[in-house]
C-alpha cells in the first residue's frame, strides 16, 4: 500500500493542512488541502479563504468553505497527475500565511491571484 502523506503547518492560530495519498490504483488516490484561522480580523480571514478556493477550483479541486476555512479535496487522479497537484497544495500552503494582510486592497489582490496562479501552472505542467 502506498503512503499517505500528511504535512501540516501551524503559526500564529494558522492552520494549513495537506494530505495524500498517490498510488497505481487511481480510484483510491486523493489529496486534501485544508486552511483556517490566522491572526488577522475575521473579514480579512474569510477574503484570504474565498480567494484560496478560487485559485483551488482552478485545478480541479472541490473547495469547501465554512467562516474562514476552506477544505477541498480531489480524488481519482494518476500518480502523476497528483504529484503536480501535491506540488500546487504545497505552494498554496507556502504562500497563504499572510495573504490576510492584503486583502483589502483589490489592486494588490489581482496582481497576487496572477502571480499565484502562473507559479501554480508552471508546476503544474
Amino acid at each position: 500500500m502506498p503512503p499517505v502523506f500528511v504535512v501540516s503547518f501551524l503559526a500564529e492560530a494558522l492552520l494549513a493542512a495537506v494530505e495524500a495519498r498517490l498510488g497505481a490504483r487511481s480510484k483510491e488516490n486523493y489529496l486534501l488541502f485544508q486552511l483556517r484561522g490566522g491572526a488577522a480580523n475575521i473579514e480579512r480571514r474569510i477574503l484570504r479563504v474565498r480567494f484560496v478556493a478560487d485559485l483551488l477550483w482552478e485545478f480541479g479541486f472541490a473547495p469547501v468553505l465554512r467562516n474562514d476555512a476552506v477544505s477541498a479535496r480531489l480524488e481519482g487522479m494518476d500518480t502523476d497527475e497528483g504529484e503536480h497537484l501535491l506540488a500546487v497544495a504545497g505552494y498554496m500552503t507556502i504562500h497563504t500565511r499572510q495573504l490576510d494582510m492584503i486583502m483589502q486592497d483589490s489592486t494588490q489582490v489581482a496582481a497576487r491571484r496572477e502571480e499565484m496562479l502562473a507559479h501554480c501552472r508552471a508546476l503544474f505542467t
